[in-house]
C-alpha cells in the first residue's frame, strides 16, 4: 500500500516538530543515535519519540540498501517483526468483546480439531497469547516439513495456517516449564488461524478490516515494504552479514518468513502509523479507545498473564519501573530487521526504533539507545 502525499506530510511534520528539536535532551538523543550509526552497523534507521501525543523526537538516517544511495526517510516502512503479535490479541480482543470467542476457550474446539495429543485440548486463547501452550514451534511442526512448505506452497494462506494449526496440536508438545514463557511463533500462527475460522475471512483482510482502516493506519500492509524485484530500494531494504560483510536483499520471499506466519510477524508501516496502533492501546486502557471500548477486555488485554510473570495477553513484555510506572515493551526481527517499542501508560511516552538489519551488535547498540532515551524522558 502507498503512502499518499509523502512529500507534503515530510514538509508538515519538519514544520510542526522543529521547535521540538532544539531541546536539550533531544540533542543528546541525535548525537547518541549518531554517535552509534557512525559505528557502521546499521544500514539506516527510524526513530519516533513522544509524549502523550506531541513529538520530541523524530529523525532518520542511513541508507534503504547498502549497496544503493537511496537515502531513509521519516516516512519508510519498517518491518515490525513480532511487534505484529500484540495486534493480532488486539483483534482477540476485539472478537472477545464482540463475543465471539472468550479467552478461557479450547483451540481444540474452536479449530474443531478431531486429531489431537492427548492434553492439548486445554489450551486456551489465553494460554496461546502469553506463550504458555508449549507447542511445538513452526520450524518443528511435522519435523519441518510444513515448515518448507510455506516457503513454496501457492496454497491460501488460511489453508496453510489451519493445516499447521491442526498438525501442532496433534504432536506431543514441549515440556512444560514450571509455567514460565515459552516464546513461540506457533501460538500467534493458531491465534490467527482461529480469528479466520471466526470471522471467515483472511488475517490479512481482519488486519485491514479491524484494525488499519477505523485507524488510519495507510501505509500497513505485510512482509517486506517495497516492490518484488525493485533494481532501486524505494523503502528500506533487508540486511544480513554474509562472510562479515554487510549485503541487501530486494523484497523477494528470501527476503523474509514465509506470509504464512503472518500473525506472529509480518506487518510493515511507518513509525507515525505504528504510534497509532500503541495510543489505541494506551486509550483503551484508559476506557477512551475508539475500537476497545470494554475496559473488562482492556483490563484482560493489558494484564501480565499472571503475578511475577512478564508477559501479557496483549502480547508485551511488562515490567515496572523503579519508579513503580507500568512499562510495555516488544521488540521484532524476522532475522534480517529489526523494530522496538516500548510506552508507559503513566509516563507517556512512547518509543519506536526501526533498522533494516537484525544483528546481534547492531540490537546492542539499539537497546543502548533505548537505555539513553529511557533515561532522558521517563520520568520528566
Amino acid at each position: 500500500m502507498s503512502t499518499p502525499n509523502k512529500k507534503l506530510v515530510l514538509v508538515f511534520l519538519f514544520l510542526t516538530s522543529f521547535s521540538l528539536w532544539s531541546r536539550p535532551h533531544d540533542k543528546k538523543i541525535l548525537s547518541f543515535i549518531e554517535e552509534q550509526m557512525s559505528k557502521g552497523d546499521i544500514p539506516g534507521y527510524g526513530a519516533l519519540i513522544m509524549k502523550g501525543n506531541k513529538i520530541i523526537h523524530v529523525s532518520a538516517h542511513g541508507k534503504r540498501s547498502i549497496s544503493h544511495e537511496n537515502k531513509v526517510d521519516l516516512l519508510d516502512r519498517w518491518h515490525l517483526g513480532s511487534n505484529t503479535k500484540a495486534m493480532t490479541a488486539f483483534l482477540i480482543a476485539l472478537a472477545v468483546q464482540e463475543q465471539k470467542l472468550s479467552y478461557e476457550d479450547s483451540a481444540v474446539q474452536l479449530l474443531k480439531v478431531k486429531n489431537y495429543y492427548a492434553g492439548n485440548e486445554k489450551v486456551t486463547i489465553k494460554d496461546l497469547i502469553s506463550h504458555q501452550s508449549y507447542l511445538r514451534d513452526v520450524q518443528e511442526v511435522k519435523k519441518g516439513e510444513l515448515w518448507k512448505k510455506a516457503f513454496v506452497s501457492r496454497e491460501p494462506l488460511e489453508s496453510l495456517r489451519e493445516e499447521m494449526s491442526l498438525a501442532s496440536l496433534n504432536e506431543k508438545p514441549r515440556k512444560a516449564n514450571d509455567g514460565l514463557l515459552d516464546y513461540s511463533n506457533m501460538n500467534y500462527v493458531i491465534l490467527g488461524s482461529i480469528l479466520e475460522n471466526v470471522y471467515k475471512m483472511s488475517w490479512e483482510n481482519l488486519m485491514q478490516k479491524k484494525l488499519f482502516s477505523p485507524l488510519g493506519m495507510n501505509s500497513c500492509g505485510f512482509g517486506v515494504a517495497g516492490k518484488v524485484n525493485e533494481s532501486e530500494p524505494s523503502e528500506p531494504w533487508p540486511h544480513t552479514l554474509a562472510e562479515k560483510k554487510m549485503v541487501s536483499f530486494s523484497p523477494e520471499k528470501k527476503a523474509d518468513n514465509p506470509l504464512m506466519i503472518g500473525p506472529a510477524g509480518s506487518v510493515h508501516c511507518n513509525l507515525f502509523d505504528w504510534a497509532k496502533f500503541v495510543d489505541e492501546v494506551m486509550n483503551s486502557n484508559e476506557g477512551k479507545g475508539s475500537l476497545l471500548k470494554d475496559k473488562k477486555v482492556s483490563y484482560v488485554y493489558m494484564s501480565p498473564a499472571k503475578s511475577g510473570f512478564n508477559y501479557t495477553f496483549g502480547g508485551w513484555g511488562y515490567k515496572k519501573s523503579e519508579t513503580k510506572k507500568t512499562v510495555y515493551q516488544h521488540s521484532g526481527s524476522n532475522t534480517l530487521n529489526y523494530a522496538t517499542v516500548l510506552f508507559s501508560p503513566e509516563s507517556k511516552l512512547k518509543v519506536f526504533l526501526a533498522m533494516n538489519i537484525a544483528q546481534p551488535k547492531a540490537e546492542g547498540q539499539f537497546r543502548e539507545v533505548l537505555k539513553k532515551i529511557v533515561d532522558l524522558h521517563f520520568d520528566e
